[in-house]
């Protein structure tokens, strides 16, 4: 049975600090789509914010042909907005998925924005322009789940109680 385990939620809500260890406590492997995205910007060509839109589906393409290849399915980390619900939708079909869990990662809209300027400079230019960070307060407050199967609700405000997870994990997909 291929299962995916997507970790989502807004930027700066504390998917990537969830996924790491979420993942080792599963024993799947990570498949964090910034981290796909930032060697594509590195080693292509990148001018402006459509570049970056482009290289970010890019990315989540190539997230379900590499989970196609995970035997018993892996831990997504990605911002997965609702309006890409019908492309996610085919990504996990063709990845042959059986089942899924969604793990929503939110925190206080501060927070999220304190950790999103936070990683400005760490980030490649290409994952910010003026535009998103002026926009990202109202992605932040109107974000929600793509609830294409289960979803467990987390607050990343607080440190999360990983076996309390695993434990609701497990009951959604019957491990």
């Amino acid at each position: 049975m291929r299962t995916a385990i997507i970790v989502n939620g807004p930027p700066g809500s504390g998917k990537s600090t969830l996924a790491v260890p979420l993942a080792t406590a599963l024993d799947l492997p990570l498949l964090a789509k910034d981290s796909v995205k930032e060697t594509l910007l590195d080693n292509l060509s990148f001018a402006n914010r459509d570049d970056s839109r482009r290289l970010g589906a890019a990315a989540g393409e190539v997230l379900w042909t590499v989970l196609a290849g995970c035997p018993r399915g892996a831990v997504i980390e990605s911002w997965l907005a609702p309006h890409i619900r019908d492309l996610v939708t085919v990504g996990l079909t063709r990845a042959g998925v059986d089942q899924m869990v969604e793990i929503w990662c939110q925190c206080r809209p501060e927070e999220a924005r304190r950790r999103y300027e936070g990683r400005i400079p760490d980030r490649h230019p290409g994952h910010f322009d003026e535009t998103l960070v002026h926009d990202i307060d109202r992605v932040i407050n109107t974000a929600e789940p793509l609830r294409l199967g289960p979803v467990i609700e987390v607050s990343t405000d607080h440190p999360v109680d990983l076996n309390q997870l695993l434990a609701e994990i497990a009951e959604r997909t019957h491990s």
